[in-house]
């Protein structure tokens, strides 16, 4: 199967780093095209890979680069390079936003440390995330909707998060925030900044304070994964036109539905079986690669 290596990055593309890596490339896998080294928006060569196993060694490759070098690439078939997406679904916690909302919650609390270890196995897969959640959430019970607006308001925006749906909604494509945190900071984040849509958990109140509970249904990797699919049948979508953004193991469902999946700073696990990463920039990047 033929793939398209990208190359995002804002230094030139003749860097030794990066020639090192494409002679590497060269020893063991058919390079289809010239090297482009002066376009950061075209693919910079296309490969043929002949088994998954060689894609695997390829990704590595790949990942090795982006540590040693400062820069980031992505690969895609071939067969889908000028596919125009119509469907951009994310994650928001770590990827959408640079904070755990739970774990910010919990600092409130004087609890963080024991929340944000849950968090952290949860999101490298060693946890079940319904009952992690739960957990966690029942840990809050009694922290004042006061709190809570501070933390919301102490929220950091990814760098290139603006710019990234800034150019979704300009080009036409359908921006889908679906989040395993909470509603109360999701909506509004998602208000500011133009995404059309929102999915994530209820937390409940009563009397102005957290009752320790979350109301209706968990949004848990299913449930992620399911809204891609339903979008993708209510807007007349086809799989190859949606890009998904997510950074932890509740996302790997949602991730290997979409047509490109990327795991943005991922956990390792994550990144292994993901079918692109960034690492190195910010969501803007993709931007660069959309020619948005």
């Amino acid at each position: 199967m033929q793939y398209s290596l990208w190359l995002l990055s804002d230094i030139a593309a003749t860097n030794s780093q990066f020639k090192k890596f494409l002679s590497m490339l060269t020893n063991h896998l058919t390079i289809l095209s010239d090297i482009n080294d002066t376009v950061y928006t075209t693919p910079v060569c296309r490969l043929e890979v002949t088994s998954k196993l060689e894609l695997m060694a390829l990704k590595e490759a790949i990942q090795s680069l982006v540590n040693d070098a400062g820069f980031d690439c992505l690969l895609k078939p071939t067969s889908e390079a000028d596919v125009t997406p119509k469907l951009l679904i994310m994650d928001m916690d770590s990827t959408l936003v640079q904070a755990e909302t739970i774990d910010q919650i919990a600092k409130h609390a004087g609890i963080m440390s024991e929340v944000a270890a849950i968090t952290e196995s949860a999101m490298r897969g060693e946890l079940d995330f319904t009952q992690s959640l739960l957990k966690r959430v029942s840990m809050l019970n009694g922290i004042a909707e006061a709190e809570l607006t501070e933390v919301h308001d102490a929220l950091p925006l990814t760098t290139g998060a603006e710019t990234l749906i800034r150019g979704a909604n300009a080009h036409d494509c359908y921006t889908v925030l679906v989040s395993g945190g909470f509603t109360y900071f999701a909506q509004p984040v998602a208000d500011r900044i133009g995404i059309r849509e929102v999915h994530a958990n209820t937390l409940e109140f009563a009397n102005g304070r957290l009752t320790g509970r979350v109301t209706g249904a968990i949004v848990d990797a299913e449930y992620k994964k399911n809204t891609l699919e339903q979008l993708l049948v209510e807007r007349g979508i086809k799989r190859q036109e949606t890009i998904a953004i997510g950074d932890g193991a509740n996302d790997l469902l949602m991730l290997g539905a979409a047509g490109t999946g990327i795991a943005f700073h991922g956990k390792p696990k994550v990144q292994a079986e993901s079918k692109a990463a960034l690492n190195v920039f910010g969501l803007d990047a993709l931007n660069w690669w959309l020619g948005w």
